[in-house]
């Protein structure tokens, strides 16, 4: 979807695509549940990361 909006013609849509990706507070909060996402996925992401580091 946002493939399409980026590439439609038209004013609307490159401007509800700029906005939806640009707009301070929605990226705050997509940061915040990220954050938080991970925090609470702490146990799962160290181990599945320490399996990816290549030891020699």
């Amino acid at each position: 979807m946002l493939r399409r909006l980026a590439t439609a013609r038209g004013a609307d849509e490159a401007d509800l695509l700029s906005y939806i990706l640009f707009d301070g507070f929605y990226a705050t909060e997509v940061a915040r549940t990220g954050y938080e996402d991970a925090r609470a996925q702490h146990d799962e992401l160290a181990k599945f990361l320490g399996d990816c580091v290549i030891r020699e």
